[in-house]
């Protein structure tokens, strides 16, 4: 029996786990180690995990009697896993004291919260691996035009054994036939979801190396989706940009010029950051009415050095991770743009300037994280950036 159609991208993972298709996710709860980690992972980790057992509650009456079973296992599994998670992000909420993260008690406490979530997810996915198979077999035709009209299918299930199915045949118009179905728009009557598909098409357009394939790609980074959710929109526009930009270069600079036109952010943002990787400075006027952090990254980049101080500003609120992040990405040409920041009255500036430096830092660096660390005791992951600081310049 066919579950209920569901808009929750989430739980359509879980739905497609149990078909034998694909993983629930790639990375297991250890990546998000406490000494790695920060707030902002634990909570995108915890938003994607809760949807899981919900949805398998809302399919379960779908299913046979001992499928059924499976499912509500499997349920209470990642119903265990989310509680768990959610107990996490209480202890280290965002925007908050990140120091706490470096406290050895509060480190133990969040690994063994990790390995019970890790438990708890290990159950559920037997128990959905217990579950429902779905038989392949009828997608064994040499006839491409009939596997490239399934992958219309209005059963994502279906569609995607169809796509499988198309290129692994590998017709010689492969590339036309990908292309045209990238660049239909997206079917909202498609049971269960559409955008799992369009990701697909572009992992196969990425592996043909033609200017067919190429423009479908770069068509791809006006994704904008209807019914799969924002992760699986910003996916795809995300990596269509980079998959193109890698092909292209700076004869891009037409479509991502195009993309600061755009309604969409995930689109308008893709423009901004690889626009500020061709080099063409007469873009400045047009990035200027931009108030995002990648904006003045990009401006950083064609030229702009009135934006240093905007995007460093960033660290000092609660979203500060995105400018963290982009600072980095600059490398060491941000030590004297930093530094005076060091002598700041806020001590979340302060901490995240020096772990900053910790990573990007050189020789110059040095006195100045010390300084900060006797300015402030109090604070241990200043203590810990300047340890990481020279770690890493006795390496080199």
């Amino acid at each position: 029996m066919a579950p209920a159609p569901s808009p929750n991208a989430c739980g359509l993972a879980a739905y497609r786990q149990l078909a034998g298709n694909l993983r629930i996710d790639d990375i297991d709860h250890r990546y998000w180690t406490t000494r790695k980690g920060n707030a902002l992972r634990y909570a995108l980790w915890a938003e994607r995990r809760r949807h899981a057992a919900p949805y398998l509650k809302e399919i379960a009456p779908h299913f046979p009697e001992k499928d059924r079973a499976h499912l509500l296992t499997a349920a209470r599994s990642f119903e265990h896993e989310a509680a768990t998670l959610a107990k996490l992000v209480e202890m280290f909420p965002v925007g908050g004291d990140e120091s706490a993260h470096w406290q050895e008690k509060n480190i133990r406490r969040a690994e063994a919260m990790l390995a019970a979530a890790e438990t708890h997810h290990e159950a559920g996915m037997k128990a959905l691996q217990a579950a429902v198979r779905v038989d392949f077999s009828p997608f064994a035709t040499k006839d491409a035009d009939k596997l490239e009209a399934l992958v219309r299918d209005r059963n994502l299930l279906v569609s995607e054994a169809a796509l499988a199915a198309l290129v692994k045949l590998a017709p010689p118009d492969l590339d036309l036939r990908l292309a045209r179905l990238m660049a239909e728009e997206p079917d909202e009557k498609k049971e269960l979801a559409d955008g799992p598909i369009h990701r697909q098409l572009l992992f196969a357009l990425a592996k043909l190396d033609s200017a067919v394939a190429t423009e479908a790609i770069g068509r791809a980074v006006f994704f904008a989706g209807k019914s799969d959710g924002q992760f699986v929109r910003n996916a795809v526009s995300n990596w269509a940009a980079e998959i193109y930009w890698k092909r292209t270069q700076k004869r891009s600079r037409d479509l991502f010029a195009k993309a600061l036109d755009s309604d969409v952010p995930h689109v308008v943002d893709n423009g901004i950051k690889y626009l500020g990787r061709s080099g063409d400075e007469s873009l400045l006027p047009k990035l200027a009415k931009f108030a995002t952090p990648a904006a003045y990254q990009t401006r950083i980049r064609l030229g702009d050095e009135t934006a240093w101080p905007l995007l460093i500003a960033g660290l000092a609120t609660p979203e500060w991770f995105a400018s963290y992040s982009l600072l980095r990405e600059l490398g060491a040409t941000v030590e004297p743009h930093v530094f005076p920041y060091l002598e700041s009255e806020n001590p979340a500036m302060v901490t995240c300037v020096a772990a900053l430096l910790s990573r990007v830092g050189t020789e110059k660096s040095l006195p100045l994280v010390t300084k900060a660390v006797a300015d402030h005791p109090d604070i241990p992951r200043i203590k810990q950036a300047l340890d990481d600081l020279r770690s890493r310049l006795e390496k080199k």
